[in-house]
């Protein structure tokens, strides 16, 4: 297993032209490092109004149809008869494990984002599927030596600069508002020390796994970009595969 390596710092310079390759499928990736794939009009500019994907907050399910594959729904009943958007998992060639965010309720519907495990490796990489098949790659990483404490990813924001996020274990305020176990994660903005996202399991049950808010004086997402956002569910849900054993 690789050993641990900080985030680089953001940056406020805007894309770089050697991130772009060629588009491949996320198991055909034997190594990526820690960069993005982008187009300057597709992730790289925001939208005149941002259009949210996913609700400000929302819980993680067993999906009814697989005992390895989770939904994600506003409620328990939800997730059993209207889920909004379908999470599978898939045992590759090239990589160890990946886990699929689907675009809508159903399996066979199209992915919006892979985490693809890699074999003899802590590393997780990151595909977000983009428009015009401009996609964006990065990679999740350990900091420190324990894999549940604490990661990172990179990523292009809106106004051409870059900027790294980080998963933290916390007991505090955003994750103890969601009603959950004491302790979560919150996804904290490197730059700024922003929380933007926080996660808890549930207190009780078999079922739910758990559950996931933004956090904020306001909305972040609206800055942040939808790729931001694709981002933060895909790294949190492949986390909750590591946590679960599953990899």
């Amino acid at each position: 297993m690789d050993t641990a390596q900080a985030c680089p710092r953001p940056s406020s310079q805007g894309p770089n032209k050697s991130w772009e390759k060629e588009k491949e499928k996320p198991q055909d990736i034997p190594s990526l490092t820690l960069t993005q794939q982008l187009s300057s009009q597709t992730f790289a500019q925001r939208p005149p109004q941002h259009s949210n994907i996913f609700p400000l907050n929302f819980g993680v399910y067993r999906a009814s149809e697989s005992m390895a594959d989770m939904v994600i729904a506003h409620s328990s009943e939800e997730s059993k008869y209207s889920p909004i958007f379908y999470i599978s998992t898939y045992r590759g060639f090239r990589s160890k494990l990946d886990v699929i965010l689907h675009s809508e309720s159903r399996k066979a519907s199209p992915p919006m984002a892979t985490a693809a495990f890699r074999h003899w490796s802590s590393k997780i990489d990151i595909w977000i599927n983009g428009p015009n098949g401009q996609d964006l790659i990065t990679t999740l990483k350990n900091q420190g030596v324990f894999i549940h404490t604490a990661t990172c990813f990179m990523l292009p924001l809106p106004d051409g600069s870059t900027e790294v996020f980080n998963w933290k274990r916390s007991s505090g305020p955003e994750v103890a508002s969601l009603n959950g176990q004491e302790y979560g994660m919150k996804l904290v903005r490197k730059s700024t020390g922003q929380v933007v996202a926080a996660w808890t399991g549930p207190k009780r049950g078999w079922k739910k796994l758990g559950k996931m808010a933004w956090k904020g004086e306001q909305d972040p997402r609206g800055e942040l970009g939808t790729g931001f956002e694709l981002a933060a569910v895909i790294t949190r849900l492949a986390l909750l595969v590591r946590e679960e054993g599953q990899e």
